[in-house]
């Protein structure tokens, strides 16, 4: 039962407030009227205690003044007893006119009582009139504060039960008038929803015929009811359109995502044919003019297909097609692509192409390797493009932990022209471009579309340059450090191991060097040719030993290789000499292993290849690592990409057919052709192969399709090596390639290099052996 109130009571908070002040304030009036009542009552008592003792104080005084004029003190106590013996008198008290002392009771001195005294006069009446002396009576007042004490109980008692019953009166009315009529609307609102505002509000009462203030409130209520309705019905409406339109969106996008892969495929797969049999004929012998012709033919293609790319990714980005991945992916092995792929542009204007990775970055990371390498890479193209002499030098340098990654800098730096202070504030919107170039720089779409890209994944670009002192432009962006680890170990060098390292590059003398102190080698570095000699003198006369002799290419293949020649004059044959270049070209290594070198390192590879090239340098085998596959070795056998590999061709463009067959066969590549997908399964179903080459787009089934099929077959090719080779570079068509069991993507239009370097994959994972002097 108490539960039940209390129940009652914590369900109907506002009832309960109301009902606790009204009991508040009814008892604070019971009190209040308790006090007053009780003061009234009190005044009344005293009033009439004291005109009781007055009478018969008044009444005995004649006769005590008699007894005293009489001296008659018998009698005077006897009256003084009489007094005493008053309800309320403990104690008289009579000093008559001689100074006689007269009592009776206990003294209030001695008793300790707080006492209310009265005094009368003693007066003789017969004429004349005389004053005998003065009578007090002392008064007890506990007998009649403890009446009034127990009157007030009574009286609190019963105006507190009152304010209690009108309290609890008020709360029925206030729970029958108000309180359930608000749980009731409460309730109804509580239900209701879009679906169900129907039924008006109604209450359990009887209407007043003016209304009230509940009438009102729920007029109001079953209007907004009837608002909200309305409001819903045309939400509706609008919903369904929404859906619609969004439909309709989806098959736009769907629409558009099927236009940009077809534009894409058409325009890259004629330009495949055209860059492609451009490239072949440049290698071939031609007169003057006419490799100027080609070269004007394959360099325009170049551009035309940049500009395409650019539009496309443009597209994507705005459509919102493109989205974020996360891989692991190492910096070094990232910003060498990089290097590697500019490296030819780098090497026509004789520019140093350099790069530097902070030794304080995790050696493999996780985020969108494919968004960073498109942005440095646009990065290192326009660097390349507007700087005339100089260097072109990347760095990746570690700004600060954070909580959910590490936050990254990498920047390109140029010593190009430079930017003023207006073109760094718009040189990052679309359709500008920078130094008011001419055509060449394109149509000003890349760095709006880094700056995209960049914000896709969280991070932002800038760049910071003055007029005539180049420019560095960077991006920051956080990414979260790998399990795995990709980079390769310091070199198994003795201690005490030191390196004579000559390179006119000041960047690159000073990247070489810290690379090599990092690995604690000691290392003796020369800028110049006369310090090299000194220094090379030095150690031929009984100074330092050196171990190994590092020479940037461009003095090593100077006058015939004459500095070669100079270090053996000076320390014969038993100290190596390692050639670094700046730039690869085609035949690199035939040229130093003929000028006397043992070996060879591309700068772009520094990083990730010289602690091996230096170990297999000691271990006294040659290592000569190019991005170039070299036509021979000292033996005279053939080393292309990897000799020997058969490989299944599926392409149905007749003019990319020919061109695929003429690159792979130039790779040393036995080919087989199937223009159909079908017939792609049939062969695979009958004979082995070391790789499939597969076109993306058939014309019965398409490349994924077939791969699939190829690995869900039981034949000879179950684990065959299959690449796809497709005009489509979106991320989508990467993804569905690799999901339907690819090992990897070659984008169109293929180039050689990138082909020889899917053919070395594919002997890899075919068993075939693959060339040490090639990468």
């Amino acid at each position: 039962m108490l539960k039940r109130v209390l129940r009652r009571f914590t369900d109907n908070p506002l009832a309960t407030r109301v009902w606790l002040w009204v009991l508040l304030f009814g008892s604070v009036l019971a009190l209040v009227f308790t006090a007053v009542q009780l003061w009234l009552e009190y005044k009344e008592d005293v009033r009439q205690f004291e005109l009781r003792i007055n009478e018969v104080v008044e009444s005995a005084l004649p006769s005590l003044a008699n007894s005293i004029w009489a001296v008659d003190e018998r009698n005077i106590r006897s009256l003084l007893e009489g007094i005493r013996s008053a309800k309320g008198v403990y104690y008289v008290s009579l000093i008559s006119a001689d100074d006689r002392v007269y009592t009776s009771g206990e003294s209030p001195v001695i008793k300790g009582v707080q006492t209310q005294t009265l005094s009368f006069p003693v007066v003789f009446n017969l004429p004349p009139e005389k004053w005998l002396g003065d009578l007090s009576v002392f008064l007890d007042p506990r007998d009649l504060y403890r009446r009034v004490w127990d009157r007030g109980l009574t009286i609190l008692v019963s105006q507190s039960l009152k304010a209690l019953l009108v309290a609890f009166f008020f709360l029925m009315v206030f729970r029958n008038l108000v309180s359930r009529h608000l749980e009731a609307m409460a309730t109804y609102a509580r239900e209701r929803d879009l679906e169900s505002l129907e039924a008006p509000l109604v209450l359990d009462r009887r209407e007043s015929r003016r209304g009230d203030e509940l009438s009102r409130v729920v007029d109001a209520l079953n209007t907004m009811r009837e608002r909200v309705r309305e409001q819903a019905g045309r939400l509706r409406e609008v919903e369904t359109q929404m859906r619609e339109e969004q439909a309709r969106t989806r098959e736009a996008h769907r629409t558009r995502s099927l236009y940009l892969a077809n534009m894409t495929h058409d325009i890259r797969t004629p330009m495949n044919s055209v860059m492609g049999y451009s490239a072949l004929l440049l290698e071939q012998a031609l007169p003057d003019e006419v490799r100027q012709s080609v070269q004007i033919i394959h360099d325009s293609a170049a551009m035309l297909l940049e500009r395409v790319n650019d539009i496309l990714d443009l597209s994507r980005l705005e459509a919102g097609m493109v989205q974020t991945s996360e891989q692991a992916f190492e910096v070094r092995a990232l910003i060498q692509e990089i290097i590697v792929n500019r490296m030819a542009e780098a090497d026509e204007k004789d520019l140093l192409l350099d790069y530097q990775v902070d030794d304080g970055l995790p050696p493999c990371l996780l985020g969108d390797a494919g968004k960073i390498r498109h942005i440095l890479d646009v990065f290192a193209r326009n660097a390349v493009r507007y700087t005339d002499a100089g260097h072109v030098f990347i760095q990746a340098e570690f700004i600060e932990k954070e909580s959910d990654g590490w936050r990254l800098r990498f920047s390109v730096e140029d010593t190009g022209p430079g930017l003023s202070r207006d073109e760094l504030d718009v040189v990052f919107r679309e359709f500008y471009r920078p130094y008011k170039a001419s055509m060449d720089a394109g149509v000003g779409l890349s760095l709006s579309i880094c700056r995209k890209l960049a914000e896709l994944m969280g991070g932002r670009v800038g760049v910071a340059s003055r007029p005539g002192e180049g420019a560095t432009f960077w991006l920051e962006v956080t990414l979260r450090r790998a399990p795995i680890t990709l980079v390769e170990p310091a070199p198994r060098v003795p201690e005490g191991f030191r390196v004579l390292l000559f390179d006119p590059h000041a960047l690159s003398l000073k990247m070489t060097t810290q690379q090599l102190q990092n690995w604690q080698i000691e290392v003796i570095a020369a800028q110049s040719v006369d310090a090299f000699e000194r220094e090379l003198k030095g150690i031929a006369g009984g100074g330092a030993e050196c171990h190994l002799i590092m020479l940037d290419s461009l003095a090593a293949s100077a006058n015939g290789g004459a500095l070669i020649r100079q270090v053996r004059q000076f320390l014969g044959g038993h100290v190596p000499i390692l050639v670094l270049s700046s730039h690869a070209h085609r035949g690199d290594v035939e040229l130093y292993q003929r000028l006397g070198a043992d070996g060879y390192l591309c700068k772009a590879h520094r990083e990730a290849s010289l602690a091996g090239v230096i170990t297999r340098m000691m271990q006294g085998k040659e290592a000569f690592v190019t991005r170039f596959p070299p036509w021979s070795d000292p033996h005279g056998r053939r080393q292309e990409a990897v000799a020997g590999l058969k490989v299944l061709l599926v392409e149905d463009n007749p003019v990319n057919l020919m061109l695929a067959r003429k690159l792979l066969e130039k790779c040393g590549c036995h080919v087989t052709e199937a223009r159909t997908g079908q017939e792609a399964l049939s062969k695979a179903a009958s004979e082995k192969y070391d790789m499939v080459l597969l076109d993306c787009r058939l014309p019965d089934i398409d490349g994924p399709a077939v791969a699939g099929k190829i690995r869900a077959a039981s034949g000879p090719n179950q684990d065959v090596a299959i690449f796809a080779v497709t005009a489509n570079v979106s991320e989508e068509e990467r993804a569905r390639c690799l999901a339907s069991g690819m090992n990897d993507f070659l984008p169109k239009p293929v180039r050689y290099e990138e082909l020889c370097e899917v053919v070395r994959n594919a002997g890899l994972l075919s068993g075939s052996p693959s060339p040490a002097t090639s990468v």
